[in-house]
Parts: structure tokens; sequence; C-alpha cells
């Protein structure tokens, strides 16, 4: 709250939902009406529900009381609808940039900018092409139709992400504990399932080994609840891992769309999954995270005889609006698996890498990619990475 006090009293259009109310405000010196408003909060802490009542109060009585009797009747009637809009928005750092005024957050912007993304998918070719995979606060979707194997690539790209040093979180909505687990060690001890459900101490062993020595990072397992996952439920489990185990997350990984539930906390309905992706890539932007998150194609990329497009997107093409990063996995038989890039931010459309894996045994790229080899990751000098 205090902090809010100084953010109305240093800069007099701080905030987004108060810029048309002082816009308006025409017959009043801007400073004296921010003032007023940081004069009637008291010294006290707020919880985020109480400090927008304060505001809305104010708020409110800025605008009847010294607004609305210096305006005519047509003016009052249209600012009123500002009015609403200001007590109905949440309060939040303005998006409008001066390009001359607002040069200084402008330059501090560009000096946030990284050469690449920190966190890969998993396939070094694709990675490449992508500078890197997925950033923070970006929202990526890897789309695919049924037992196409998107939950290992998805999952494949929390592990290797935890090897690289950042701390990851699977959220599996789909599968039970165990089968992820056996997943689990399939993938970082590249061993078939059968090997991994008969000799059960020798991997766990081999894998309390891997992850001592070789797992950079850290990766938690989030199970759904009996009742369901919403986005407030996942963001409750991020704070809680912050709590329980010391550390702040840098990449979610969910598996999949379709089995979130679309109410939150607040009993909000979704009006469709278009509203889910919105939440989602809030919530990549508010904990600076990246999130990847696994969906199905609608049932005309199955019977298509052509590659998938953004069209046989599942649900509402508002994913792909939201997304900052928008892969497909199909299945060309005979070619094998191929992994095209639909949308990046970057611009980058339509590039396609090929590959042959071998599910049984956790091999998701295959051995018959010659240009594997000539390709690396790359690397973000200064990144916070935990253990380096």
């Amino acid at each position: 709250m205090n902090e809010l006090k100084k953010r109305y009293t240093s800069k007099t259009l701080e905030t987004t939902n108060l810029e048309n109310l002082i816009f308006s405000a025409t017959t009043h010196n801007e400073g004296t009406t921010h003032l007023a408003f940081a004069e009637a909060i008291p010294e006290l802490d707020f919880t985020e529900e109480q400090a927008q009542d304060v505001i809305k109060n104010w708020v409110w009585n800025t605008a009847t009381q010294l607004i609305l009797p210096n305006l005519s009747s047509s003016e009052g009637s249209s600012y009123l609808e500002t009015v609403k809009s200001s007590m109905d928005s949440p309060v939040s750092t303005t998006n409008i940039l001066d390009m001359k005024q607002d040069f200084g957050k402008i330059t501090e912007i560009y000096k946030q900018l990284k050469p690449v993304h920190e966190f890969p998918i998993g396939i070094p070719i694709l990675d490449n092409m992508l500078k890197g995979g997925v950033g923070r606060g970006d929202l990526a979707m890897l789309q695919a139709t049924t037992n196409t194997g998107k939950t290992w690539y998805v999952l494949n790209s929390c592990l290797m992400n935890a090897k690289k040093g950042f701390n990851t979180a699977f959220v599996s909505l789909e599968m039970v504990e165990s089968e992820v687990l056996t997943r689990v060690a399939m993938l970082l001890l590249n061993k078939s399932s059968e090997e991994v459900e008969l000799k059960r101490e020798t991997n766990i062993k081999d894998l309390t080994e891997y992850i001592d020595t070789k797992m950079k990072g850290n990766f938690v397992l989030i199970k759904d609840s009996p009742g369901g996952m919403t986005v407030y439920d996942i963001e409750q489990k991020i704070k809680h891992i912050k709590l329980q185990y010391g550390y702040i997350l840098d990449y979610l990984v969910i598996d999949y769309d379709d089995l979130i539930q679309l109410s939150g906390a607040s009993e909000k309905q979704y009006m469709d999954i278009g509203q889910l992706y919105r939440d989602l890539k809030a919530l990549a932007q508010k904990y600076n995270i990246g999130i990847l998150i696994a969906a199905q194609l609608n049932r005309e990329a199955m019977v298509s005889t052509k590659s998938s497009g953004l069209k046989h997107t599942s649900g509402s093409i508002i994913k792909v609006q939201v997304s900052d990063l928008v892969l497909h996995l199909e299945d060309k038989e005979e070619e094998g698996l191929v992994l095209r890039i639909q949308k990046a931010r970057q611009g980058i459309k339509n590039r396609e890498v090929f590959i042959n894996p071998d599910f049984a045994h956790g091999d998701l790229i295959g051995t018959t990619i010659d240009e594997l080899s000539s390709y690396n990751i790359p690397s973000v000098e200064g990144t916070r990475v935990k253990g380096f």
C-alpha cells in the first residue's frame, strides 16, 4: 500500500484504470487530485481486496464530487462509462509508452532483452531455429492428435530444463503418478518400461545418482486433484512450491488443456477455452516463467492427408492468438514424426523437423538424423541458474 502511495504522489499517470479519470479532470490540477487520493489512505496494511475497495471509493468520490459537476449533461453521460471502467478494472502499470517522454523506460526494456530464450523444447534442431525455445513470460502450445506422443515431448522438455539448472514443474492432469514417474525414469536413464518396472531397486539407485549428479535444477510433479484443477489452483501450487521447497519456479509444463477445469476460485465461468489461455498467459507474465501446454488438434486434422494448420486448433482460435509459440506434432507414418513451427513471435513458421522416436526405450529423437550433431542449443550468458 505504501508503494502504491509513492506511485501516486511521484508519477501522476502511473495506473491505467485512473488514467482516463485524470485525463477527464480538465478543470483540476492533476497533482492535487492524486495527493488527495494519497492522503485518504490510512497508514495500514491492506489485502489486495481491501486496497481495491479504497481505490474504488476514491474514484467514485472524485468523479461525483469534483469532476461531474463541471461537465455538461452530454459529457457527464459519457464520462459515467469511464468511471465504471475505472472502478471495474484492476490496478496495473500503464501500457502506454511515449517514444520521447518514456525513453528511459524503453531503454530499460531493451536492456532486459536476451539474445535467446531460456527454456528449450528438447529437440536440438528445433530449439536452434527458435533461438532457444520458450522465453520468460511466454506461453507455448504443443498441439497433436491423439496418441501421437505429445505427453512424452512436453515431459521431456520439463526434465531437460531441470537438467540445465532451472526449477521446473509438470502438471499431470491425465496420467497417474506411477505412469509419470515410469516415463521420467525412461527418459533420464534411456531404459525401456520393462527394465524400469522389473529392476526397480537398481533403477531407484541409478535415478537417485542421476538426480544428484546431473540434474542441476529441481523437478516437481503436480498431480491432479479429485475435483479437478483450475488456473487458480495451478497458481496456488506455484506459491506452494516456493513455501515448501524454498525456490522460485522457472518453467511450468501442463498436460493438457482440455483437462483444466474452466471455473476459477470466484466461480467465474469461462466463455470458452480462449479465456483459459488468456489466464495462462497472464500467469506466465505475473510470475516471469515460461509455460508449455499440450493440446489436442481437432478431428479434421486426424483424417487430413495434408499437414495440419492453425485451422485445426481444437476449441478456440484465441488459443493461437494468445500463445507466443505454437508447435504441431504429426505422425507421417513411414516418414516418422514431424514437429512443425506453426507460429512464433519471431515470425518463424512452417519450419519442420523430422524425428524417428523409440518411445519404448525413452528415445524421443531417434538415431537416424545425422543433422543433430551439428546443432547446439544456444546458451544465455548471465541467466540465473540454480547450482551454477
